[in-house]
């Protein structure tokens, strides 16, 4: 069966002096009606790579909660979370692992990719229409494509969010794929890593309403149990190579996502080449 990991929000749990991750026990029924063994991951793993490696994930989700910390207006920070997910980003990047991010999640892909992120009104608590990108990444050209091209021209969603993605960087190789009536960017799709971004919460959605526009037939479509990863630590397997080490100290910013550093000339992740 197809392991999809996803990673946890941060509680802290003063009374026991605790900082804890965790889960919306939905996650874990979604997943498994969708087929997938849903495997929550640690956000205090530092060797993220060897981390993935040794889970042999099929599939990331990059789920919501909790704040990116360097933004001026976070009032619900986890650090600790922002690093492991941005080694998580990298590491899946370098082996093209699918990765769907979920509210949170999708504004940390945006930035990832060189995007920036910026608050927004009247999305919290409250149900909003959202429009499709027509043509958008070829609808069916990239992995994201194929998933939206899926979707209904115009369709409504749940919004729980206070930020949302504010631009494209130079070079930002996301492309948005659904827009609010407000203008804001609801999906974002990778040109061509299988790597999409949704702002609202698949897991709160019932039933009915989340089989229209599933974000979730990413991992469907293009998690498969007899997909070959390359290694990513070296060894037979080949891989990747030029892997930046994970600095833990390291903020989150816009331009984070660079992979491959030759000389003083930066790869951003997507353009690499395989060894």
């Amino acid at each position: 069966m197809r392991r999809i990991g996803i990673t946890q929000r941060v509680e802290i749990a003063a009374s026991h002096g605790e900082r804890r991750d965790c889960l919306d026990q939905r996650w874990g029924r979604l997943l498994a009606a969708r087929g997938f063994v849903p495997v929550p991951l640690c956000n205090g793993v530092e060797d993220v790579a060897r981390y993935v490696d040794e889970l042999a994930l099929h599939g990331v989700i990059l789920s919501g909660g909790n704040d990116i910390a360097s933004l001026d207006e976070a009032t619900s920070a986890a650090p600790e979370r922002d690093r492991f997910e941005r080694a998580l980003l990298l590491a899946g990047s370098a082996c093209r692992l699918p990765i769907l991010g979920v509210c949170r999640g999708a504004q940390l892909l945006a930035l990832f990719h060189g995007g920036q992120i910026g608050p927004v009104t009247d999305h919290l608590a409250r149900r909003h229409a959202v429009n499709r990108v027509p043509g958008a990444l070829g609808e069916g050209a990239s992995a994201a494509g194929r998933v939206v091209s899926r979707w209904p021209e115009r369709f409504e969603v749940n919004s729980y969010h206070s930020f949302t993605i504010a631009a494209a960087g130079p070079g930002s190789r996301l492309v948005p794929l659904a827009l609010a009536d407000d203008g804001s960017v609801e999906a974002v799709g990778h040109v061509d890593l299988p790597q999409l971004g949704v702002l609202w919460r698949p897991e709160r959605e019932a039933p009915a309403e989340r089989d229209a526009l599933d974000p979730l037939d990413l991992l469907c479509i293009f998690a498969e149990p007899s997909r070959q990863r390359p290694a990513l630590r070296g060894g037979s397997g080949g891989g990747w190579r030029g892997i930046r080490a994970f600095d833990p100290s390291e903020p989150i910013e816009p331009g984070g996502g660079y992979l491959h550093e030759r000389g003083d000339r930066r790869e951003p992740i997507g353009r690499g080449e395989r060894g």
